[in-house]
């Protein structure tokens, strides 16, 4: 109502009612409530000044909207949460690599079948591959990342103490070579390698194939050509490509390298036919595979 309050110390009006400017806080008895009262009446101007603080605050901290923000910080409080950035989205702040494997985190090594790591590993170096091929002028990613560190970094903040035991990044994981970290840091080192060598960044992209039945992508950038295939199940032994270089591409870098943790040689699966103006590459794919062929180093200006 745009009024100053007096209010007594006895309960919660003493925690919000500011002595001076937005009202008086007084003893429950009776002389010390004639006093606020008469401090009121004592300047006209101040009171309307105080009663117009007295409104704003109402309407500030005693809004829906503020209580709903001071619940929800009760909330992040208990979880540990107080003072991280907020998100909406229920996996924000997490890596890939936990969404995919959280649940297998200690089915991860190199003689593990579980097929739930199967599926995660083969996603995520298939995403890294569409990343690393689509981007801009560069490519950036968080540490820990490249060998697929489950657990989330956490910085050093009030709300843990300031700790730094849980933003360490765990290189131990990569370096054992009994653990499938390793293989996937050994595909982020293929794939880096090759961004860097074949400098695809450097061109356009042009789409060949994008068969939403098939689940099968393929594009071509600078000398590079990339095919993906997203099926979660289906395999094809021959699916051609019409490929508009030049000088026939050979393979570089697949996913499901035995090297990488999958079950394909580096060079199996494809073979060219050519034809007057492009070439025809027929390749074999497995579910969730990706494959990257490139124009032979002598030739790799003449590429599209």
């Amino acid at each position: 109502s745009g009024k100053p309050v007096v209010a007594t110390t006895s309960g919660g009006p003493r925690d919000f009612v500011k002595p001076g400017e937005d009202g008086y806080l007084v003893d429950p008895e009776p002389g010390s409530i004639a006093w606020g009262c008469c401090k009121i009446l004592e300047n006209f101007e101040h009171t309307k000044w105080m009663g117009r603080n007295a409104q704003a605050k109402a309407m500030r901290e005693f809004s829906w909207e503020h209580i709903a923000k001071e619940t929800e910080q009760v909330y992040y409080s208990l979880v540990g949460l107080e003072g991280a950035p907020r998100s909406r989205d229920a996996i924000s702040g997490l890596p890939l690599a936990q969404t995919l494997l959280a649940e297998k985190c200690f089915s991860m090594k190199t003689t593990d079948d579980d097929p739930v790591v199967i599926r995660g590993i083969s996603l995520l170096k298939m995403m890294k591959l569409l990343v690393a091929s689509l981007s801009g002028d560069a490519v950036i990613s968080w540490m820990g990342s490249e060998f697929a560190q489950i657990d989330p970094i956490d910085m050093p903040r009030q709300a843990n103490g300031f700790s730094d035991e849980f933003s360490k990044v765990k290189y131990e994981l990569a370096d054992n070579t009994e653990l499938k970290f390793h293989q996937i840091e050994l595909f982020e080192a293929g794939l880096n390698h090759a961004a860097e060598d074949l400098k695809w960044l450097q061109k356009e992209c042009s789409v060949l194939v994008q068969n939403e039945e098939d689940k099968v992508l393929a594009f071509a950038r600078a000398d590079c050509l990339f095919v993906f295939n997203m099926h979660p199940t289906n395999s094809y032994s021959d699916y051609e490509i019409k490929v508009p270089f030049s000088i026939a591409p050979q393979p570089v870098l697949r996913t499901d390298d035995v090297r990488y943790g999958g079950a394909s040689s580096a060079t199996s699966g494809a073979k060219i036919v050519a034809s007057k103006d492009s070439f025809d590459l027929i390749v074999s794919l497995l579910p969730r595979t990706g494959l990257v062929f490139a124009a032979p180093a002598g030739d790799r200006s003449a590429g599209a």
